[in-house]
């Protein structure tokens, strides 16, 4: 069974409670944190390039109250497409892949800042991140979260 991309943004849909831990190479700091974020569809468009939906998500974290909407465009492909961040009047734009039946790559490049992220979906209720943060083709940063999705914040 092939692995689309309106599954994975199906089961992310939810309330979730998140540890990060983020190790920064060159100072040698480690930033531990944990919060809370729902995560909502906020519409399905039809995409004129047939290659799809355009899936709309929206991410609220509730400790600060930021909230950011991520458009999900998938290709002709199966596994690729592009994501845009709409946040703070900034537009973003990622690729996603589908790496392996169960984890989603979303990647980010400048002329020389490259983000790649790995999202491992565990089950439906549990996910796994690895984040990794390059500068001119050094390491600058690493991070690592874990994800459960809980039943008392849907409740807020």
């Amino acid at each position: 069974m092939k692995f689309k991309i309106n599954k994975f943004l199906k089961a992310m849909e939810g309330s979730w409670i998140s540890q990060k831990t983020t190790y920064y190479l060159k100072t040698n700091q480690i930033c531990c944190n944990q919060f809370n974020y729902i995560i909502k569809k906020n519409k399905t468009l039809r995409n004129n390039s047939n290659a799809g939906e355009l899936n709309c998500l929206e991410f609220y974290n509730t400790n600060n109250k930021k909230k950011d909407c991520y458009n999900f465009s998938p290709t002709n492909e199966d596994n690729l497409g592009f994501i845009t961040q709409h946040s703070n009047k900034n537009l973003d734009d990622y690729k996603y892949s589908i790496y392996k039946h169960d984890c989603l790559k979303i990647e980010y490049k400048t002329a020389n800042i490259e983000y790649i992220e790995y999202i491992y979906a565990i089950n439906e209720t549990f996910t796994t991140n690895v984040s990794l943060l390059k500068k001119s083709d050094k390491y600058m940063a690493i991070s690592f979260s874990s994800n459960i999705k809980t039943l008392a914040l849907s409740k807020q």
